[in-house]
């Protein structure tokens, strides 16, 4: 891949990757969620416009690593194994944030950040086993040896990625299957969001592939990545810090019980911090104020002023992106120590 070539696939992915942080801040302060959830507040459900591209785009970058291996394997040039090596090593960090992601959402609709759920263990062995692709590399010295037994590996390892998808389906598990969370999916507005923002993740993660796999580009563009990644973690963190701020500066209280006027006003509001009567009503900060005849805003987090009831989105939403925004902009702000060390491993 000549250096020009280098250069427009970074100029593209700095291109792409600013319109995916902005599409995932747009997302958690405006999507959609669901009216009512069992457990928790219905608003830590805007992590999954984040969570699940995230670990979709892990099982694309492993997917890659499988075509690496397999193509390595027939026509044994090198530029396959450089793709293997690329591709698990994104694909183990998308893993990462994908646990780490899931564990904070999980700590809020679960009741606790680790269950040892099917899917959280599957995608914890399939990290381990993508760990050990690395490992292995390390421990053979002869260069084509290596880079033989590694595609072998990285062909066996990829079993785990079909299992621990499917371990949610073939055992019990709190994961939501795709026939219960029908409903909420068939809502246009949900679905424009969430296709989105898996469709715009994955360009990201295949860029980001291709970026490291290519010859270094220009200084220019080289410092521009990194000046992007810089800003991309400064955004992503600062609009964090935003949707958290209710959590800083109030007390968010969860709604108990409401009573509502006929016009969908609250009159009433029971909360985890004490009991509110208004003498004018206020509206409902969720809509429709129904929800199967009972008041939308119960299980929601709110901050309660006089004439106001305010809606507050969970805290992890708020760490989802931040973790988000660490991932693809850090990788953008290490990209030249990245590509180093991706081309000796």
């Amino acid at each position: 891949m000549s250096k020009g070539s280098s250069n427009k696939i970074l100029s593209v992915l700095l291109l792409i990757v600013v319109v995916d942080i902005l599409l995932a801040i747009i997302a958690v302060l405006k999507a959609p969620f669901p009216l009512h959830v069992d457990v928790g507040a219905p608003t830590a459900y805007l992590s999954i416009y984040i969570h699940v591209p995230l670990a979709w785009s892990s099982y694309l970058l492993f997917t890659l690593a499988l075509i690496g291996g397999i193509l390595y394997l027939v026509k044994g040039d090198e530029k396959y194994d450089r793709l293997t090596r690329v591709s698990a090593f994104l694909g183990v960090v998308y893993g990462i944030g994908t646990i780490v992601t899931g564990m904070a959402w999980a700590s809020e609709s679960w009741g606790a950040a680790w269950n040892w759920d099917p899917r959280e263990t599957g995608v914890l062995l399939l990290l381990l086993a993508y760990i050990g692709y690395f490992a292995l590399r390390q421990s053979i010295p002869d260069p084509e040896r290596k880079r033989l037994v590694a595609s072998i590996y990285a062909i066996v390892a990829f079993a785990t990625v079909p299992l621990s998808f499917a371990a949610a389906y073939a055992t019990q598990s709190l994961h939501p299957k795709a026939s219960q969370a029908g409903a909420f999916f068939s809502q246009p507005e949900v679905l424009k969001y969430f296709v989105s923002r898996v469709i715009i993740a994955s360009i990201t993660a295949v860029l980001l592939v291709a970026a490291l796999i290519s010859k270094r580009p220009s200084p220019q563009l080289t410092r521009a990545a990194q000046v992007v990644g810089a800003l991309i973690v400064i955004i992503g963190l600062s609009a964090a810090l935003y949707a958290v701020k209710p959590f800083l500066l109030d007390s968010p209280a969860r709604v108990l019980n409401a009573t509502l006027n006929s016009n969908g006003e609250i009159v009433r509001l029971t909360t985890s911090n004490g009991n509110y009567t208004f003498q004018q009503p206020v509206k409902s900060p969720v809509n429709p104020p129904l929800y199967n005849g009972t008041p939308s805003v119960i299980g929601h987090l709110v901050v309660v002023s006089d004439n106001s009831v305010d809606l507050v989105i969970h805290w992890c939403v708020a760490l989802v992106l931040g973790v988000y925004a660490l991932i693809v902009g850090g990788i953008l702000l290490l990209y030249t120590w990245l590509h180093k060390l991706l081309q000796r491993v």
